[in-house]
Parts: C-alpha cells; structure tokens; sequence
C-alpha cells in the first residue's frame, strides 16, 4: 500500500509539472531571430525590443546567434520592463541540431559537406534540406534530450518565461517512404515500439516537466507540428500553439483543403482557451488583406513579418487590418 501511494504522489508530481498554465491570451507577438538587425548596437536592439509594445516576444537565445552573445537575466528583465505582463520566449530547436550551437562537435561533419560522419552520434541524420548547418535528428533519443534539456536549463537562467518550440513537426521526416513516395501517418518507429508521434509527443511532455519543476509558470509553445493536437495529453501539456504558412505558401494562397484541415486542428487547440499564433510571410497587400480578415475571423494571434526574421513585423489584427509595404 505504501508503494501504491507513493507512485500516486509522483505520477501527481509529474502531471502537475506537465500541464499548462493559465495565462492571459496575448493580443499582439513578434518573432525575431537576428536580433541585432534591430538597431546598431545592443542597447538599442533592447530599447526597440522594450518599446515595441508587444505581448509575447520570441527570441533567439543570442542577440547575434554566437555564443558570446546570449542575452543575460538582466537583459530579459529590461526587454519586459516597458510592457505590464509582457512574455520573452526563447527559440528551442528539439527536433534538429544546428552545427552553429554550443553543443555541436565539428568531427560530427569534418568536411563540412552537410552529412553526417563516423564520429557523429547515433541520434544524428542527416542534413535538413535548405536550412544549411542543420540536421535531421532521431529526437527520441535520450542523448539529444539531455543535450537539449541542459541548454533548457541555461534557457532558464537568462530570464526567459518560456521557450518557442521549433521542428515539432520533425516526426514528418519519418513519416514518408522513399519508396513509394508517400507519408505514412501514424507511422511506428521500430526503435520504440511507438508512432513518431507519439515519440514526439512524450518528447514535449518530457521537457515541459523538467521546465516546470524548475520555474512552475514556464510557458511551452510550439511550433508547427498541429497533427500532435488529436493527442490530448498534449494539448494539455502546451500554452499555445504556432503556425507558420496558414494561410499563403510565399506569395500564393493555400490551398482551401490544407486551411481546413489545419483550422479543424488549431480549433482544438482555441476551444481550450489557448492562443494560436499565426505567422505568415506574404508581401502582397492582398495577400496581407486576405490573412488579416481570416484570423480575425477565426480569433487568431497574428503576425505578418519577413521570412529572414530580422524585423518586428506587424501584429494588429484584433484592432485593425494593417498591410506591411511590399
């Protein structure tokens, strides 16, 4: 009997730590990842940053991407001091690896030719097409989830109230079949005895509990990957949720098929209460005219931004349509 309360007490632990927050829906968001493109030196990128009245900011956990560069607590707290109740969330890449990260070796591709060598770890793929320095990773793998958890921590350390989740939908590399050339969904990875989806999921689960022990009001968003919203212990487990491309694929509209089935998805995910945010690239003003109308309708957190992620672009759907000039 003693046993059987005690794993009740941890499972009730560890359910607490997993499971959302509640937490006011913001009404405006920016996603910068080259930061120092915001002003000429880093006080004025913080200033910019702190003035831009936005509700959730998500940045690259460096100003300039290098490691010397890495915001500190202090800058955090300055970025969120001209805004009552502003989110700085930091991007976290947990489903490839990024050769410019700390964590990266160089004997895991000595030649520099985009493919893993002999030296490389187990969990690592193979190259991410048209993202250069990237890697597809088996994300599963406890190696990669204590690589990424310990730069969690630091993540932490700098002040940050959460982390922007990138690559959850790594799963679809897995899903499709060379052979055939078709996706497979749901598919079982024979390592685990499980869907990649599934491996995905407990993989989201499993950091939001480390986070969550550490700073219980630690916010996890991802981004992309909406399939995992038929799980619903993930949807408890996230705050949010992001979408890139909703809407337009580059300068064209998407098809009304693909806006449907995602919009069945992120409604889950609304339904709940949760923000959905909408990030979109188009530099039509028609375009732009056109995604404006439909989050609103739908009741989505939008922002219009450039695809390099070097400008706070435009957030203001819940007040007014605003076109970015082409």
């Amino acid at each position: 009997m003693k046993q059987v309360l005690m794993l009740a007490a941890v499972l009730m632990v560890l359910l607490q730590a997993s499971s959302a927050i509640s937490i006011e829906i913001p009404s405006s968001v920016t996603y910068v990842l080259q930061a120092e493109k915001l002003g000429e030196s880093r006080s004025q990128v913080i200033d910019r940053l702190a003035d831009s009245a936005r509700d959730w900011i998500v940045l690259d956990v460096s100003c300039d991407a290098s490691e010397d560069g890495r915001w500190s607590a202090e800058e955090t707290r300055r970025i969120k001091s001209r805004h009552e109740g502003r989110k700085v969330l930091a991007y976290l890449s947990i489903g490839e690896a990024e050769a410019y990260r700390k964590y990266w070796q160089p004997e895991w591709d000595a030649d520099r030719h985009g493919k893993p060598d002999t030296q490389a770890p187990a969990w690592l793929v193979a190259p991410s097409r048209g993202w250069k320095g990237n890697y597809k990773v088996r994300y599963w793998h406890q190696a990669w989830q204590r690589m990424v958890l310990d730069e969690l921590g630091r993540i932490i350390e700098q002040g940050f109230d959460g982390v922007y989740l990138d690559i959850v939908d790594g799963f679809e590399f897995f899903e499709y079949e060379l052979s055939t050339n078709s996706w497979i969904s749901n598919r079982v990875n024979p390592e685990t005895g499980r869907s990649y989806r599934q491996d995905m999921v407990g993989w989201v689960i499993r950091l939001a509990t480390d986070a969550r022990k550490r700073n219980k009001d630690f916010l996890i968003v991802p981004q992309n990957g909406a399939q995992l919203l038929a799980d619903q212990n993930y949807i408890n487990t996230v705050d949010a949720i992001g979408i890139e491309d909703l809407y337009t694929d580059g300068e064209r509209r998407q098809s009304g098929q693909h806006v449907r089935q995602m919009t069945r998805l992120l409604n889950k995910m609304k339904k709940t209460g949760k923000p959905v945010l909408v990030i979109e690239y188009a530099r039509k003003k028609s375009l732009q005219r056109l995604i404006s109308k439909k989050a609103i309708q739908n009741g989505y957190v939008l922002l219009i931004t450039d695809r390099k992620l070097e400008t706070l672009g435009v957030s203001r759907p819940r007040k007014s349509i605003t076109i970015l000039p082409r």
